[in-house]
């Protein structure tokens, strides 16, 4: 096997078993957006036990179904438990982006740069966290690599063998998220008015195949579908309470939103530096030299419609940019092979070294954030005006949670008789959320009380209070120095006075 194929297949294995040791090790409760696509996958995979084998399809939701797919797929073979859907999707969709910048990147610019880009797309901050975590960013991001590949392969759709492949990528990468398409929009268009027009058997091989691979999930689907457009390209709202996330379209604050969400956040200042650096090296190199079947303007033009795309959409996120990473991969690592003998070897290094430190801070959430901070900068969770060279944790989710203190409580009142658990109202934070906790209820074999019967002894009420109280204390406490409660009686009641029921009282 050759030297680059050896090396993918490291940095995949590598990866895998990162995160399976991850999930093993980890017993919190998951993000909100986490638990509600687990409670999605959990509750097909029940249903189609009872019968109903196409309940993820017949079911209403905002969401195309591949994620949950696959989440239910490794529920069937390993059981249900959280650790089997999010490693469902690790096995799939973490050697998927890696193969497909690869794939790109070795049709680009050559095999070092195809195992660059795939060090490159694995060793950032938010796919460092975002595996970890069930979201359908991460299939879409790595459908979206997977098509990059298979579109150039057609040589501007003259291949219609592999243009039919490239309608599959695209057509499953429809079934990831609804915006998938202004992340190859940009490169399909390049490709065609670059001769992929004349080429017109490639192109209908390649929409038709696109087109009915989406059709198992978007014909029933359309008005709902129709409805989100018009929302992600409406204007913003008017409150000052949205205007982190949802700011006024047609300005610099909005067109900024990305920028300072890939600097600070998602990728950090050495590998963007290298995107950025690397892409004008390029453009260059095309320039002076012309090289033949030179593919970094339709690259260059998938990266910036994607940008410009989600810049439209209403509401922010850094996670909705994790499917343009493939691109920022390939352009990142290609000028790197055309370097000299000693000024490549340092490249190399040094993309490794930059992800190797990305990953490592993020799982071990060790040290403090080395930023630049520009004066005047504003207090901002985007850090506008700063440069992030190191920041530990990564996003949302970084070192794993071994405290196990909500499942433990849950575990504990099962076994000591509750029949029923609730969630308090007040219990919103991140890693407190009411779907996570659904999701561990389900874990430890604990009934929901759907609604909360105040009256009914068997029924318990799961609360959090950041910092713990001292008395009451807590029946467990996490990580960060949340305490974890357990009561019964009324809710309405000052949290004092509950009548709590931790294991030992």
């Amino acid at each position: 096997m050759p030297l680059p194929l050896l090396l993918l297949a490291g940095l995949i294995l590598a990866r895998l078993a990162l995160g399976e040791w991850w999930l093993i090790a980890d017993d919190g409760v998951v993000d909100t957006e986490s638990g509600r696509h687990l409670q999605r996958a959990w509750d097909a995979y029940v249903a189609m036990g009872d019968g109903r084998p196409f309940a993820l399809l017949d079911s209403a939701t905002e969401y195309p179904p591949l994620l949950h797919l696959v989440g239910l797929t490794g529920a069937a073979i390993a059981g249900l438990d959280v650790e089997s859907f999010i490693g469902a999707q690790d096995l799939v969709f973490v050697p998927a982006l890696a193969i497909g910048c690869y794939g790109a990147g070795s049709l680009a610019y050559g095999p070092t740069a195809g195992v660059l880009a795939a060090v490159f797309a694995l060793g950032t901050p938010m796919a460092a966290s975002a595996f970890h975590m069930f979201l359908i960013d991460t299939p879409q991001a790595a459908m979206v690599a997977l098509s990059i590949w298979a579109l150039l392969a057609t040589d501007r759709f003259s291949r219609t063998g592999v243009a039919a492949l490239a309608g599959v990528a695209v057509g499953l990468g429809m079934l990831s998220k609804q915006n998938f398409p202004i992340f190859v929009a940009g490169l399909i268009l390049v490709l065609l008015l670059r001769g992929g027009w004349r080429h017109w058997r490639g192109v209908l091989v390649f929409g038709v195949i696109a087109a009915l691979h989406s059709a198992t999930w978007y014909w029933s689907e359309v008005e709902r579908t129709l409805d989100l457009i018009r929302g992600a390209s409406g204007a913003a709202p008017a409150t000052e309470a949205a205007a982190a996330a949802t700011p006024e379209r047609w300005t610099a604050k909005n067109f900024g939103w990305y920028v300072w969400s890939t600097v600070n956040l998602s990728v950090l200042l050495p590998l963007t530096l290298m995107t950025v650096g690397g892409t004008v090296a390029l453009l260059v190199r095309r320039v002076r030299e012309r090289p033949r079947g030179d593919v970094t303007v339709e690259l260059l033009a998938g990266g910036l419609v994607a940008y410009l795309g989600l810049s439209w959409i209403v509401l922010k996120d850094p996670r909705y940019a994790l499917p343009a990473l493939p691109y920022m991969a390939v352009l990142g690592t290609g000028w790197i092979p055309g370097l000299r003998a000693p000024w490549r070897t340092a490249a190399i290094v040094a993309v490794c070294l930059f992800a190797a430190v990305n990953v490592i801070g993020t799982v071990a959430d060790s040290g403090a954030p080395t930023r630049i901070t520009l004066p005047g900068a504003p207090k901002s969770s985007l850090g506008e005006r700063q440069f992030t060279l190191y920041s530990p944790g990564g996003w949302v989710t970084g070192r794993p949670e071994t405290e196990g203190a909500a499942l433990a409580v849950l575990r504990d009142a099962k076994a000591d008789g509750v029949e029923a658990v609730a969630f308090d109202p007040g219990a919103t934070q991140l890693h407190f959320n009411h779907s996570g906790l659904d999701i561990l209820a389900r874990v430890a074999g604990l009934p929901v009380a759907a609604p909360y019967d105040e009256e009914d002894p068997g029924h318990a009420l799961l609360s959090n209070r950041q910092p713990p109280l001292a008395d009451p204390a807590p029946c467990a406490v996490t990580r960060d120095g949340t305490g974890v409660y357990l009561s019964t009686g009324p809710a309405a009641v000052p949290f004092e006075q509950r009548r709590f029921i931790c294991r030992g009282r």
